[in-house]
């Protein structure tokens, strides 16, 4: 049995009536092994930092998240109002939400994040163009300029989630026109494909 100090056990109490009385120790063990198990916070990891890697009841801890009986909605409210007691006792409370830490996969996504990254290196070689003595890059700076931002403005809208109408088209019809002029001062560009999903 292993003993928690009073201070502890009482900001847990909070989240006591979530649970049945029977698993309440077992949640308050895995809470304090998650806290102070270093690397990835699993149910393993919190047993073995708190020495129980040999405990009998070791598929026990397991069942108490994979079997859920409780809801962690009601878990993020307690948590919620032990945030407010601690940091804003009093006063208007200030909220700033921010969807980019959502991890979002996919075709779109995928695209949208390398038209972006082609979008960042474009603005790296127009600052050289601008820069350099040379008559031919600072010709071809210009038509960058109309490359660089559909590809941002349409990058920012795929990792969004989004297909902006004629989008696409846009962009091929600009980076065909970028390509014309490159060829007419001499400098023909060749097509480098790359695999970054279907739509």
């Amino acid at each position: 049995m292993v003993l928690l100090p009073k201070w502890f056990t009482g900001v847990l109490e909070g989240f006591a009536p979530l649970f049945s009385a029977r698993v309440w120790p077992q949640v308050q063990l895995l809470v304090v092994g998650a806290l102070l198990s270093p690397g990835k916070r699993t149910v393993t990891a919190a047993l073995r930092v708190l020495g129980l890697a040999d405990d009998p009841r070791f598929g026990t801890f397991h069942r108490l998240l994979n079997r859920a009986r409780w809801s962690s909605l009601q878990a993020s409210r307690v948590l919620l109002t032990l945030l407010m007691a601690a940091f804003v006792p009093s006063g208007p409370l200030v909220l700033g939400l921010d969807d980019t830490i959502e991890r979002r996969t996919g075709a779109k996504i995928k695209a949208g994040t390398a038209l972006l990254f082609a979008s960042h290196e474009i603005s790296v070689v127009r600052k050289i163009a601008a820069t350099s003595g040379s008559p031919l890059l600072q010709k071809l700076n210009a038509g960058m300029n109309s490359l660089t931002g559909e590809m941002t403005t349409l990058g920012t809208a795929l990792k969004g989630g989004q297909l902006p109408t004629g989008g696409i088209e846009k962009l091929n019809a600009d980076t065909e026109a970028f390509k014309a002029q490159a060829a007419a001062a001499g400098q023909p560009i060749k097509d480098v494909r790359a695999a970054i999903g279907n739509f």
